[in-house]
């Protein structure tokens, strides 16, 4: 794996930290962490406090605490930002012990990711609900413009102090792998949106737990390996997501068809990225050059789909009210920073992992989801989710010993072959 400088690797973990906390502390949005049924028991109660004047009213445009009374002191709000520390220290332990047989980069590359990807959650739900701002597609826009001006930035800045230039895909290379990438990637982000719609929260999260075996034949068919081996314990991990994720399964016919197209394009861009990271092509590009050539047409991609589908409303929602303007745009921007992180961090367990290993990775969300609803909203864990809880983690811990081990008999065959006959 390309190698990560520790203070980048700290600068980042903080940043996703802090803005972590502000979120959950800003609004309802810590109830993002646990999608599996969490969200509405935490509706309801919000709506029970609003019933008995426990919670605090808010002016217009301004977010919402989470479970503030009246009257309570400010030490109190300090609770959301500290459970939702807690929850990710406890998910960090567990990524450490499961991958403790790693280099240290990427267990940190791990925890970054997953660290992002439960901030980019908090971070957007805080627009749509805290702010009010419902506009996935024009929020999606922003991230992936602001994906690519920090992937450009710190290629130029790198071109500037160390010399190196920074790489230019040609016309093939863009064409049939970049571009690829950011139609996968695009689309499957403004279907996916659409399933939110269509179906039930624990529906979604069951399908998207089958996305590490819709990513295993795309590596196959694309020519890269993969021991059939772990095909096991990628059932496990997967098996016990849908377990933690069972509750009210409603969906439609035609949810149901965009959420298996979300996941294929999800598993398409993930092997794509692979292909791109180890093949010839990754003394080129790194994951911060392939970031910031996908993220190019990945943004027009979603401004168009964003003038479609929602036409002049976002900017209209900030020009009629100025009053919450400026908050809504630095909200917005602050959703930003997880999200390039996320996508960032993601590359690199790509490369380090594969498509399928940083799937299986993806997965361990379920950890900060259980951890952080005990911690921020005082749920309790059922025996059933107890059960696809350890089942993830053993999942994971057998993928990841296999996975190092059958890479390292491919190695030593590599090298046996290499070595000249003797005689």
């Amino acid at each position: 794996m390309t190698a990560v400088p520790d203070r980048f690797l700290a600068a980042i973990g903080v940043a996703c930290l802090i803005l972590g906390g502000v979120a959950v502390d800003a609004e309802r949005a810590g109830s993002a962490l646990s999608d599996h049924g969490g969200y509405a028991r935490f509706m309801r109660r919000s709506k029970a406090q609003r019933q008995d004047g426990t919670l605090r009213a808010a002016a217009p445009g301004q977010p919402t605490a989470v479970g503030a009374r009246a009257g309570e002191p400010p030490a109190a709000a300090l609770w959301g930002p500290l459970g939702y520390l807690l929850a990710v220290v406890g998910t960090a332990s567990v990524v450490a012990l499961l991958y403790w047989s790693r280099s240290a980069v990427e267990i940190c590359s791990i925890v970054l990711y997953l660290l992002a990807l439960s901030t980019v959650r908090l971070s957007v739900k805080a627009v749509f609900v805290g702010y009010d701002y419902k506009y996935p597609l024009a929020v999606s826009a922003v991230h992936f413009v602001a994906a690519a001006a920090a992937a450009f930035g710190a290629l130029l800045h790198r071109q500037k102090f160390q010399g190196r230039p920074v790489p230019v895909p040609s016309l093939n290379e863009f064409l049939f792998t970049i571009l690829p990438i950011a139609v996968c990637f695009a689309t499957c982000i403004g279907v996916g949106n659409k399933v939110l719609d269509l179906c039930s929260v624990a529906l979604t999260e069951i399908l998207m737990a089958t996305q590490p075996l819709m990513s295993i034949p795309i590596v196959v068919m694309l020519g890269m390996p993969f021991d059939m081996r772990l095909l096991w314990p990628t059932s496990l991990v997967v098996a016990g997501c849908i377990v933690c994720s069972l509750g009210d399964v409603r969906f439609s016919g035609l949810g149901l068809a965009l959420a298996i197209l979300s996941n294929v394009l999800r598993a398409a861009k993930a092997s794509l990225q692979q292909k791109m990271l180890t093949s010839d092509q990754r003394d080129r590009f790194d994951p911060c050059a392939l970031l910031a050539w996908m993220s190019l047409p990945s943004a027009v991609l979603m401004v168009l789909w964003s003038a479609a589908a929602e036409g002049l409303a976002p900017v209209l929602r900030l020009v009629n009210d100025p009053g919450s303007r400026l908050s809504v745009v630095l909200a917005v921007l602050l959703s930003s920073v997880p999200a390039t992180i996320l996508n960032l961090s993601q590359l690199f367990v790509v490369a380090g992992l594969g498509a399928v290993g940083s799937q299986i990775v993806g997965q361990l969300k379920i950890a900060l989801t259980i951890l952080g609803g005990v911690a921020l909203l005082s749920e309790r864990v059922s025996p059933i989710q107890t059960v696809g809880f350890v089942a993830v983690l053993v999942g994971t811990f057998v993928y990841s010993r296999w996975d190092q081990a059958s890479k390292a008999e491919a190695a030593l065959g590599g090298r046996q072959q290499k070595e000249p006959l003797r005689g």
